[in-house]
């Protein structure tokens, strides 16, 4: 089982991922300006170059809200879906963090750490984690994407990176797409339990003190 975890809402290009890996038209486009979608799916993908071999991915709603009740809300429900889904014993193949490299404010929550993905602590969890970056397509003449991404990695995804995560671009290909899928696959699977476990951890820390703490230190970053 993969899981992915949305930076922002779930848009057209994030439900995209989905269906050019699959081939075909499996999870449901959103609008990128007018609609929303909160509901937690999974989707089984075969290999193109291997039928017989299958993975469910997991797609959940976007982590990167400014209000922290939202992402705790987000937390809680993955945490409830998963219990209902799964057993503990599930194994969790790794963790798929898509980011809009046309967004050139690198997503404020995201690029402030408060995030609920850039909180992630656990060595072995991190180890599965695989931070794509798409909508390469569309740049334009006046656009530079590839310092985007090096900004990206310089700052935002270096912790993260310097501890075992890794980063990869979506072509919006289907084989794009399993190259990414098929790297994350590389690493000895983990039990679902150390994601469930994390998640709770990312949860405690947002006490209702610490949301206002994080609210004030992220304005004051807007100011700065």
């Amino acid at each position: 089982m993969l899981w992915r975890f949305n930076l922002g809402k779930l848009t057209r290009a994030q439900s995209q991922f989905i269906n050019v890996a699959a081939g075909e038209d499996l999870a449901p486009v959103c609008d990128d300006l007018t609609n929303e979608d909160d509901t937690i799916r999974h989707f089984i993908l075969r290999n193109p170059e291997d039928p017989k071999a299958s993975l469910i991915l997991v797609d959940t709603p976007g982590l990167d809200n400014y209000d922290f009740r939202a992402n705790d809300l987000i937390l809680q429900n993955t945490r409830d879906w998963i219990n209902n889904q799964y057993s503990s014993d599930t194994k969790l193949g790794g963790i798929l963090y898509l980011h809009d490299i046309t967004d050139d404010r690198g997503g404020l929550p995201y690029q402030n750490g408060t995030s609920p993905v850039m909180r992630f602590t656990n060595p072995e969890l991190l180890k599965h984690l695989m931070l794509a970056s798409g909508k390469w397509d569309r740049q334009r003449p006046e656009e530079n994407f590839e310092r985007r991404e090096k900004e990206l990695v310089a700052t935002v995804w270096k912790r993260l990176l310097d501890n075992g995560a890794k980063s990869h671009r979506f072509l919006n290909t289907q084989e794009s797409a399993w190259m990414i899928l098929d790297e994350l696959l590389q690493t000895q699977p983990l039990q679902v339990d150390v994601l469930q476990r994390e998640l709770k951890r990312i949860q405690d820390l947002q006490t209702p003190s610490k949301k206002k703490n994080g609210f004030r230190g992220f304005f004051a970053n807007l100011l700065k």
